[in-house]
């Protein structure tokens, strides 16, 4: 079973194949790649969101561990994200595609901030930079 993904991640770019008129590029961040859905998911049960990770890829099977609670911010993988409601809190009401980030050369730091099952304290150094507005 191929393991499903929610986001697509970029692709190289090369200038014989690809024509950018028309479109905004920007440079590759180091970060957490995640999808925040306005909010609609916040607080529900993971289980009952119909893009949430449910099931493991390989065994086809509920996987063992699953966060309980939704907060609106999603993973690539359909997996939520536990940021602190102060965060959540200045998300606008609207679909957004981006990513976490905690600087240059500090994925590591992004990974081990956004990848706890609680919210952690040191997300004031984690910062949503948005690719788009999917709406």
């Amino acid at each position: 079973m191929a393991r499903r993904e929610l986001l697509q991640l970029a692709t190289p770019f090369d200038p014989g194949k690809h024509r950018i008129g028309g479109y905004f590029i920007s440079e590759k961040l180091d970060g957490t790649r995640c999808f925040w859905d306005g909010g609609i998911s916040r607080g529900v049960p993971t289980v009952t969101v119909p893009w949430a990770s449910i099931t493991d890829p390989k065994t086809g099977r509920r996987k063992d561990k699953i966060k309980p609670v939704a907060t609106g911010l999603w993973s690539r993988y359909g997996n939520p994200i536990i940021a602190p409601d102060w965060f959540l809190n200045r998300l606008p009401a609207c679909f957004l595609d981006g990513e976490l980030w905690a600087g240059r050369g500090k994925f590591q730091l992004c990974r081990s901030i956004c990848g706890g099952d609680t919210p952690d304290p040191r997300f004031d150094q984690i910062r949503y930079v948005v690719y788009s507005a999917p709406d």
